[in-house]
């Protein structure tokens, strides 16, 4: 009889316990491409500052200047003035770096008459002078609309000597015609103030600089030679966009 017992134990199935559960992987993320890398910080003050609606990066002038020449060796030109008109575009690259290229020149801003001998006949020698430059300018505006700035600049100046009864006609027979080319720098201070036109996409500008313009002397011929340098006034209108 025990071992009847003892068999139907034994058949018996043993109870099962039950396995821990496998915890489930989290959902992997959806890739919609590689995230942009921002940009470093310097660049991006540049860019939002340049960006900016208060700041025009093209600006274009037109302008008159008038030069007082220290010294000519043509007499009557000593202590005698030259004024030119001229175009100056330039492009703002940075807040505080601002290039800029143009050129100005001037039709007999010298000349006078010279009575020759007994024959009585007047004889006009004139001047005239194209010049090319490029430089760099520098503001500073506490305002949108107002600012003080500086700027220097190289020149190439090409410069022209008539003496003739009509100087101004460049091909008159008999004509005494000289030319010659010379070069230098030219340092200015000046302020700048603007009004804004069609909303805040351009504004209008207005300008007044003092400087001083240097040149190596003016070779014209054998027959003078112009140191054309000296403290100079310009002022202009123009616009920014």
């Amino acid at each position: 009889m025990f071992a009847l017992i003892a068999i139907a134990l034994a058949a018996e199935p043993a109870s099962e316990t039950p396995a821990p559960p496998v915890p489930e992987a989290p959902p992997v993320p959806a890739t919609t491409g590689q995230a942009p890398t921002p940009p470093p910080p310097v660049v991006a003050s540049v860019a939002a500052d340049l960006d900016s609606p208060r700041v025009k990066p093209w600006e274009v002038d037109i302008h008159v200047a008038g030069i007082v020449l220290e010294n000519s060796a043509l007499g009557e030109f000593n202590r005698s003035g030259a004024t030119t008109g001229g175009l100056r575009v330039a492009y703002r690259v940075a807040p505080w770096i601002t290039p800029f290229v143009g050129a100005s020149a001037n039709g007999a801003g010298m000349s006078h008459f010279v009575e020759e001998g007994d024959s009585g006949d007047l004889f006009e020698t004139a001047y005239y002078q194209d010049q090319f430059f490029a430089g760099l300018k520098s503001a500073w505006a506490p305002s949108p609309y107002f600012g003080i700035y500086g700027l220097a600049q190289g020149q190439l100046v090409l410069g022209i000597l008539r003496i003739d009864d009509d100087a101004d006609v460049d091909d008159n027979p008999g004509q005494i015609e000289l030319e010659g080319a010379t070069g230098g720098v030219t340092g200015a201070l000046g302020i700048q103030a603007a009004a804004p036109v069609r909303g805040d996409r351009v504004d209008v500008t207005f300008h007044l600089e003092v400087g001083y313009a240097w040149n190596a002397p003016l070779e014209l011929g054998d027959v003078a030679t112009l140191n054309i340098q000296g403290v100079f006034i310009r002022t202009g209108a123009g616009a920014r966009f």
